[in-house]
């Protein structure tokens, strides 16, 4: 799933109103990732904040994966920035330190069980 809007947009609405729809089947998984194509703000993109908690609320963290979007990303704010982001957007929303295991890395690792190994 993509929202190919910016945060609080028309399109982000309509997104938001099927969450619950979409999110009934358990094989569907989210890719959350680049955040600086969806924001209307600059780094770290806090206005993506809420949209990610609904995410989370709709589908289990256990089912969002954070992508970095490279290389798109390194004119923006790079990997590590990108990576860095992810986890100041989730402090805005008070999101758990185990959801956010999950969307950095358990839920890949999880749905791809010995496709590569983690460091």
């Amino acid at each position: 799933m993509a929202a190919s809007g910016k945060a609080g947009s028309a399109s982000c609405k309509v997104v938001d109103s099927h969450l619950h729809v979409w999110a009934s089947p358990l094989q569907v998984y989210v890719k959350y990732s680049a955040l600086f194509r969806i924001t209307r703000e600059a780094y770290p993109y806090e206005d993506t904040s809420q949209l990610l908690s609904r995410v989370i609320s709709s589908y289990g963290a256990n089912r969002i994966m954070w992508g970095s979007d490279f290389p798109y990303v390194v004119p923006e704010c790079g990997y590590k920035g990108a990576k860095e982001a992810i986890s100041h957007v989730a402090g805005k929303v008070a999101i758990s330190s185990s959801d956010l295991e999950w969307i950095l890395g358990k839920t890949v690792s999880q749905l791809f069980q010995g496709a590569w190994v983690t460091p």
